[in-house]
């Protein structure tokens, strides 16, 4: 066997490794070594008539490359930070993680001040704040009615039924916050129907927290 024989035979068979495996990085990785062999074997070993194989050697191989970078991306985005854990694992758990990513594309963090007030009773929200880190303390007419803990939202009333604040949400204690304006966060909803449901559901399902917190069914966790 010439070492050109030996070279087709082992791009074929990585080709062949790679349609056993059953991980997609793996599979891409394979296919993408055993074509580069192969394309080299056809030039080396073939005549004229073998560039149409090339050709389509070459196709393949774009293509497998193409879906490695993006494996290779979803791979790098399920890598998230202690804050995004926060919010992925408690409010926002029914948001897929790809949905979950475009949301906090479009937000910012911010690190909040003891003091800060986040919203102002009857006035507009524009924003609207989950913390990560921290707390805040809930006022309604001037008397105080709840505590925000990380996890919690501030402004998802306002940012559903588009009334000012119900309340003033004032920090006391150092906050790591992830913001997004409301107007920013209308115009994404609309233009994604999979995080609009998800999302949807997540602030229902707080909403209900919150309404249950509030008849005594459970502690007061967020405003």
């Amino acid at each position: 066997m010439t070492w050109n024989d030996a070279l087709g035979n082992v791009s074929y068979v990585l080709i062949a490794f790679s349609y056993l495996v059953t991980n997609m990085l793996w599979l891409r990785v394979l296919a993408i070594v055993g074509l580069v062999a192969e394309s080299v074997y056809f030039y080396v070993a073939g005549s004229g008539s073998l560039w149409v194989a090339i050709g389509w050697s070459a196709v393949f191989l774009a293509i497998n490359a193409v879906q490695l970078v993006r494996l290779l991306r979803e791979r790098r985005a399920t890598h998230l930070q202690a804050d995004e854990r926060v919010l992925k694992n408690g409010v926002f758990a029914p948001l897929s993680l790809a949905a979950f990513r475009r949301l906090m594309k479009a937000g910012r963090w911010a690190a909040v001040a003891e003091g800060t007030v986040l919203t102002v009773q009857r006035a507009p929200v524009a924003s609207l704040h989950v913390l990560a880190q921290g707390q805040a303390r809930v006022d309604v007419d001037g008397k105080a009615v709840a505590r925000v803990h990380p996890g919690g939202i501030v402004g998802e009333m306002s940012f559903l039924s588009g009334a000012p604040a119900s309340a003033t949400v004032t920090v006391t204690q150092a906050a790591r916050v992830f913001q997004i304006d409301s107007a920013t966060l209308h115009a994404l909803l609309a233009g994604d129907d999979e995080l609009q449901a998800q999302f949807h559901r997540a602030l229902g399902a707080e909403l209900a927290g919150k309404v249950l917190a509030l008849r005594g069914a459970q502690a007061p966790r967020v405003a």
